[in-house]
């Protein structure tokens, strides 16, 4: 297991989960599992996130199928301890999800009789595709100061399992007027010269509506124009920007009539990593020594000049794809293998980036009869699936004669070159061949799927600045009470940190002076143009960080 910067390719200031007095709680998953009762397969993982390095996780990483949740799953993560409900109580936290439709779902459920029943919240299932926020107004389940339980249930049948249930950033408290999350760059990693796309998603459960939203990338800012969903289930923002060699870092900033909300609220984030890949395979001028496997029915792929489906590639005159002149076959069985590839130990991240252009039988729901998906071998072991950065769109149903149930690319909406990211960083050090596997049901056919090119990068230690890592330093501890508080709050800072403390849009509205003697107490009376609402503590110290979060009470 490699380290939380390790997997996620970039770095984000520290955290520590801190329980908010006896009136709500903030817990991102950065300081272990301490604050809830977690049955398995619930974890904490460092495989996505979507702040900080580290999630909660439903689902195991390791074994046959790696990253996917067993059969007859019923799993809860609880609140260790009740907590008691604030002024405007709303809970709010950060998901990606990707299950079987309709049959394994993801459930939110509040208890006020200390866990002998259970009230539903929230139900999801299918594939998010993508980090996304969450709400749920706790108002009707108690008042100020009455004591609630909140758990996320994972529950699945027998039959089909799949990627899971990573949850974030959760928090219950007064409502907020807005929340950002999900900022990340896609992919990760890429040559020079290659563009990447950044977004971040802002939400307001009150409706507040976002006016502008900037992303800074090496302290350079660009206008996200692109905007996508409402402001109460979240609007995304994004851009591309092509970028050179080198370690980038960014965070973004959102205007809305009630201000600037920044993301993080400090710091920046790490990445993307753009360096020359370890293994480039332009199948462009070349077939790249990949080779196709034949089991019962039809093997469709081909190499060559396609006259059917994409008008051109964008590299090269030449691409892989399963008939490159008609549809695929019904009953496809089609499997392209690499050459063995050797994932260096030396290696801090790594990653896949494939192109690649598709059109499968149409289907108005995640499960679908024709798909295709990614899978890799270890050390000469069966092939498993491995999971894109933005996550499959759904199952391929009992009908797919190859790959039957299994999580799958298939619709008919991506029928353009586009890119998709791998992280194959938990098989550093191991050699590994990837499989695409293409299936598709005994009626119905499309035009199919296309690959132009597959990039392996290794992340080397030198390519990542360790300035910012996502550990969470040893011995830098900040301690604040009372917790709430109405008019001071005593701070324990660590000898020689800057304590700073920020509001939620991420303004300083204090700075202490650094402090070079003995672990001292630090008194906070905010001013009377200081509104009520939740502060940020944050403690510098040399290249370490670490924060805490405080609730001001008037």
């Amino acid at each position: 297991m490699h380290t939380a910067t390790e997997s996620r390719g970039y770095s984000s200031a520290d955290t520590i989960a801190v329980v908010i007095g006896t009136g709500g709680i903030y817990d991102d998953a950065e300081s272990g599992i301490a604050l809830w009762d977690a049955q398995p397969p619930w974890h904490i993982t460092d495989y996505r996130s979507n702040s900080g390095a580290h999630s909660f996780y439903c689902g195991t990483e390791t074994g046959d199928e790696p990253f996917q949740y067993p059969d007859s799953t019923d799993a809860s993560l609880t609140v260790a301890n009740p907590v008691l409900l604030t002024e405007n109580p709303i809970l709010t936290f950060w998901h990606f999800y990707e299950t079987e439709y309709n049959y394994d779902s993801c459930f939110v459920e509040v208890s006020t009789d200390d866990g002998a029943t259970w009230q539903r919240l929230l139900a999801f299932n299918g594939p998010s595709q993508g980090w996304k926020f969450a709400s749920a107004d706790l108002s009707a389940y108690g008042e100020v100061g009455d004591p609630i339980l909140v758990r996320f249930r994972f529950n699945s049948d027998r039959g089909v399992h799949d990627h899971g249930w990573f949850v974030d950033d959760v928090e219950i408290g007064p409502e907020r007027v807005a929340y950002l999350g999900a900022g990340d760059v896609f992919p990760k990693v890429g040559a020079p010269g290659d563009t990447f796309t950044f977004s971040v998603i802002y939400a307001s459960p009150g409706g507040t509506l976002p006016l502008s939203a900037t992303v800074y990338v090496d302290g350079t800012g660009y206008e996200m124009t692109d905007a996508e969903g409402t402001a109460t289930a979240g609007r995304k923002f994004s851009c591309r920007i092509p970028l050179g060699s080198g370690v980038h870092s960014f965070y973004f900033e959102v205007n809305s009539a009630s201000g600037t909300f920044r993301y993080p609220q400090s710091e920046t984030l790490q990445g993307p990593f753009v360096v020359e890949p370890l293994y480039s395979y332009d199948f462009g001028t070349s077939d790249g020594g990949f080779t196709t496997e034949s089991f019962d029915f039809y093997q469709d792929w081909e190499w060559g000049t396609p006259t059917f489906g994409p008008s051109s590639v964008p590299y090269g005159a030449n691409c892989w794809g399963t008939q490159l002149a008609s549809n695929y076959h019904d009953s496809s069985q089609s499997r392209l293998k690499s050459p063995e590839i050797t994932i260096p130990a030396d290696g801090d991240a790594a990653y896949l980036v494939i192109l690649h252009w598709y059109r499968m039988q149409a289907a108005d729901i995640p499960r679908k009869h024709d798909g295709a998906n990614v899978k890799i071998s270890v050390d000469g072991g069966a092939p498993f699936v491995v999971f894109p950065q933005k996550g499959y769109q759904g199952n391929a149903s009992q009908y797919n004669r190859f790959i039957p149930y299994q999580p799958i690319f298939g619709d008919t909406l991506h029928d353009f070159w586009h890119q998709d990211c791998f992280n194959l960083t938990p098989w550093i050090g191991h050699n590994i061949r990837i499989y695409f596997d293409f299936g598709s049901s005994s009626r119905n056919t499309e035009a199919g799927w296309y690959i132009n090119t597959a990039k392996v990068f290794n992340i080397l230690p030198s390519d990542i600045e360790t300035e910012n890592t996502a550990q969470v330093p040893q011995g830098l501890v900040i301690n604040a009470a009372p917790n709430p508080f109405n008019s001071a709050c005593r701070i324990d800072a660590p000898q020689g940190a800057k304590v700073s403390i920020y509001d939620i849009r991420g303004r300083k509205v204090c700075e202490f002076p650094q402090n070079d003697g003995k672990t001292a107490e630090l008194i906070w009376s905010p001013g009377k143009d200081v509104p009520a609402g939740i502060y940020l503590i944050k403690a510098t110290l040399q290249s370490r960080t670490a924060t805490a979060r405080v609730i001001y009470l008037k």
